[in-house]
């Protein structure tokens, strides 16, 4: 133990360090309350967004950041050097347009991004210039109606890129022979579907449908024909029983009725309705050698027991049914007969596919021929992209919605969107995969280009915000305590950001960002865990102080009072390193949830500790715990012991060695006794 009136050295070093650990507390209290260096890099803990999965917090986000990171991969760009501040400010530049909205829902309803962004530059030029777009806006009117009015809309426009990338390969007369006969239908969904089985017949099958549209033209009452055919077709006659009729008939040419009732009675009742049916077509004929002559073609051909002649009769006979116009349907399915082509096929699947899935045939007709009549080889190469986006998309009604949007936008204003048609026109995008490798490459120059805050240090009384390099660019104004809800964080910062823009036009509010998991379950907690580190940084201030006060006494009091304020000192000093131990805990100790939980919940933010405040209290724990050491290893004596030394220091003199052992002790006089 350190013992004596005045320890001077201890005093002084333990004076200095309290005093040095209440300057640290206060810096490390205070932290980033202003924006200035060095004090502006204390804080106890940063935040780091740099790298943020912003698709799993912003789900809405990731068609345009794939087109991004497309063009952040291109090999044009690439090759180039990559400057890529031209793609940001050419988004800037569309973000202030009404074009921003339809725009990300095109991208939004994308199955295929590239794809629709390379359509997207080939249509955006049509879409600006005015004569173009009055067509294609009468066009994609008439889409959104048919679409609209479908019961599938993904097939209706497959089937409109069919129609119009094949109009102007198909023979004009064959598409007025189809659209005259689906306009003059009672059915057009059942005679389209009947015109696609008549089309993709082969050669031999549309050789033995021949006599049956031979023995129509020659027919004098087409019903009663078109009953006898059925017959005739659908009854089970062998090849050996038409062998027979057919010699038969040749045999009594001259008189071929009698020739019939001949076969009549000679064959079983299974076969006279065939026979009857025959007979009731040379009854019913205009020229019946011609139709005699018809007839034996037929049964030459085996029509009436091949498959295939079946389905081509039943797909005529659903035609004839249908029609008001019988003769029109004759020569429509002769002029569709002659063309073989692939053109006209694919066309007629198109029109299978729009009737098909039309909620009202008659009216998707109507439209249709609209869009036939007004289609032109020019237009139709212009709406070929057009279609190709709606392939590409997973809402064919929203992506026409787009697609009319962006073209009422470009025709208001196309300069604002020259330089992103530049980019989208001369720019080949490279892979568009959103990946954790392009997440950490991409994402920093995202968020600095627009102006998105990444590093972010939490203080106690403020929080200081600043782009991916670390440099601080704004402070929050100080107050009583600073929360750290990272949803409202982050929400502030895109709304006073470049990105503003896309928030709104994606309809993006603060609890549509997706942040649930450990870090905002525990929130709560965090405002009362710095409040307990602010009133324990307090304490150790207002403790160290009047410690320092203790201290400074010890060199002035006297020693009847040195006892109990050393006694105060060593109290103080203990509850100082004691407080200073728990608020550095208590900081380490949130500092590691929040890193854990931000890891756990994978959108890839990063905390780390901040070190400068690490640093400075725990300094101050440690200034404050040697100096209770010190304090501890001085000793003052009490004030009776301190009289009973005052009176031995005051004694006259002292008994030598010398002296005791040569036994000349001197004797005292009366008058030298002093009298308490």
């Amino acid at each position: 133990m350190l013992s004596g009136s005045k320890p001077v050295p201890v005093l002084a070093i333990a004076a200095l360090f309290v005093f040095t650990a209440f300057i640290l507390t206060i810096v490390a209290t205070a932290g980033s309350s202003s924006n200035y260096s060095p004090i502006n890099n204390v804080y106890l803990g940063e935040a780091d967004i740099s790298h943020i999965n912003v698709t799993k917090v912003i789900p809405a986000t990731a068609p345009l950041l794939s087109v991004v990171i497309g063009l952040f991969n291109s090999p044009t760009l690439v090759s180039g050097g990559g400057n890529f501040s031209e793609i940001f400010d050419a988004l800037r530049s569309v973000s202030h347009t009404p074009a921003l909205k339809p725009l990300l829902e095109l991208l939004a309803s994308s199955n295929n991004v590239t794809d629709t962004v390379s359509n997207l530059a080939l249509v955006a030029p049509m879409l600006v210039s005015n004569n173009a777009s009055q067509g294609s806006s009468q066009l994609l009117g008439a889409v959104s109606q048919l679409v609209q009015d479908s019961q599938n809309s993904t097939e209706t426009v497959q089937g409109l890129g069919l129609l119009l990338q094949t109009s102007n390969s198909t023979n004009p007369a064959t598409q007025r022979a189809v659209f005259g006969l689906l306009s003059d239908s009672k059915n057009s969904t059942a005679s389209v579907d009947s015109l696609v089985v008549l089309q993709n017949q082969s050669s031999s099958d549309r050789a033995q449908l021949a006599p049956v549209l031979s023995l129509f033209q020659q027919s004098s009452n087409a019903t009663i024909t078109l009953g006898a055919l059925n017959t005739l077709m659908t009854a089970n006659v062998s090849n050996d029983m038409s062998a027979s009729l057919l010699a038969a008939l040749r045999a009594g040419s001259s008189n071929p009725q009698a020739a019939l009732n001949q076969v009549l009675s000679s064959v079983p009742e299974s076969v006279r309705p065939a026979v009857l049916a025959v007979e009731t077509l040379l009854n019913n004929t205009r020229d019946s050698t011609s139709t005699l002559t018809t007839l034996e073609g037929l049964l030459q051909l085996n029509a009436t027991t091949s498959s295939s002649a079946h389905r081509s009769f039943n797909a005529f006979t659903t035609l004839v049914s249908n029609s008001q116009n019988q003769t029109l349907v004759l020569s429509s399915v002769a002029t569709l007969a002659n063309s073989s082509s692939d053109a006209s096929t694919t066309q007629l699947i198109g029109l299978q596919d729009i009737l098909d899935s039309s909620k009202n045939s008659s009216m998707a007709l109507s439209v249709l021929q609209q869009i036939q009549s007004s289609n032109s080889s020019a237009s139709s190469q212009n709406v070929s992209p057009i279609f190709s986006l709606f392939t590409d998309s997973k809402n064919s009604t929203g992506t026409i919605d787009s697609v009319m949007g962006l073209m009422q936008a470009f025709q208001a204003n196309s300069t604002a969107f020259e330089p992103l048609l530049k980019i989208l026109g001369g720019t080949q995008l490279g892979d568009t995969a959103i990946t954790q490798d392009t997440l950490n490459k991409v994402m920093p120059v995202v968020l600095d280009n627009l102006g998105v805050d990444s590093t972010y240090h939490l203080a106690i009384f403020t929080l200081c915000s600043g782009l991916s390099n670390g440099k601080i660019q704004k402070c929050t104004p100080s107050h009583a305590v600073q929360s750290f809800y990272l949803r409202d964080i982050l929400y502030d910062q895109l709304e006073n950001s470049d990105f503003q823009p896309y928030m709104q036009a994606l309809d993006i509010q603060k609890d549509n960002l997706y942040l649930n998991g450990k870090l905002q379950s525990k929130e709560s907690s965090y405002v009362p865990a710095l409040r307990a580190v602010l009133a324990l940084n307090l304490l150790t201030i207002i403790l160290s102080f009047f410690l320092l006060l203790l201290i400074l006494g010890l060199f002035f009091l006297g020693d009847k009072s040195r006892y109990w304020v050393l006694i105060g000192a060593k109290t103080l000093a203990f509850l100082a390193f004691v407080f200073a131990l728990v608020s550095g805990a208590i900081v380490a100790a949130l500092v590691e949830i929040i890193k854990r939980d931000t890891y756990d919940d994978r959108y890839n933010v990063q905390f780390y500790t901040g070190s400068a405040y690490a640093g400075l209290i725990w300094t101050a724990f440690a200034l404050t715990f040697i100096t209770f050491i010190l304090l501890f290893l001085v000793r003052a004596p009490r004030r009776g012991r301190s009289s009973a030394a005052e009176d031995m220091l005051s004694a006259p003199a002292t008994t030598s060695s010398d002296e005791k052992r040569n036994g000349t002790i001197p004797q005292q006089s009366h008058d030298e006794v002093v009298v308490a």
